[in-house]
């Protein structure tokens, strides 16, 4: 793929950037490693965990003169803020932009990573292959040095295939000013999700460590307190038989 497209951005450098990680659901990230290409020297840095832990701010530039380039930014951006990094100015998200070009569009080959880069005729390695990679990592370890290497290959070839579809994006969808514009305010807009999530949602954890604790009597006292008029629960749990009943015998239909 010649990136030649790339160098009409008015940027000094253009990252593309891919993390790996792991975490349960609604937790903030554990960062395993990460490799970033710089896109227009082509040069490849990989960093392991511990490597990117001993860092005050990301390993590139960051400011208003870079261009951050990535698939799904949200979820990268969870690494960057487990590491307490400021986040980039400018934001790339092909996820992002790869919908808004397609919007209306069946995509057979669904809207990730492997599927984008299919719609624009281009293989990506093995599907199964990357999924049983990703799930060895989203056990957090330990890993051998084996592992650690397949680990940071796996994300360098996630890398390689973002440079890719980076430059068919723009190859089919050129960058106006305009359209420049508005891909970086989505850029920021993506930035901001992911700040929600890491902060996440404001909850009275002592209320509801009480009501995870008691849950089984709360839920009996709220079903005395309201199925004396409709009969329709038993034993605790709803019943459509007793809702059948209760509807027949007020004539509702």
């Amino acid at each position: 793929m010649i990136y030649h497209k790339c160098h009409e951005l008015p940027f000094t450098q253009i990252h593309i950037v891919d993390t790996e990680f792991f975490g349960d659901d609604g937790d903030q990230k554990t960062p395993v490693c990460m490799v970033v290409r710089e896109l227009l020297s082509g040069e490849v840095r990989r960093y392991w965990m511990d490597e990117l832990r001993q860092m005050d701010q990301p390993p590139f530039d960051i400011g208003p003169d870079a261009l951050f380039v990535a698939f799904f930014a949200s979820a990268d951006f969870s690494v960057f803020l487990a590491l307490r990094w400021e986040l980039p100015t400018n934001v790339f998200d092909c996820y992002a932009e790869f919908l808004c070009q397609t919007n209306g569009e069946t995509l057979p080959f669904g809207k990730g990573q492997i599927g984008a880069l299919q719609y624009f005729g281009i293989t990506d390695g093995d599907q199964v292959a990357k999924d049983n990679m990703r799930q060895r990592i989203l056990t957090g370890g330990p890993w051998s040095s084996d592992e650690r290497l397949a680990i940071l290959d796996y994300c360098q070839s996630d890398v390689d295939g973002l440079a890719t579809l980076f430059a068919a994006m723009l190859a089919h969808w050129p960058l106006g000013p305009m359209d420049l514009d508005q891909v970086l305010t989505r850029g920021r807009y993506v930035a901001t999700v992911a700040l929600m999530e890491h902060r996440g949602v404001p909850i009275d954890t002592t209320t509801l460590g009480l009501m995870r604790d008691n849950w089984h009597d709360f839920k009996q006292a709220l079903i005395e307190k309201t199925d004396q008029a409709y009969g329709v629960y038993d034993k605790g749990s709803f019943r459509v038989h007793l809702f059948e009943h209760y509807l027949g015998a007020q004539n509702i239909a």
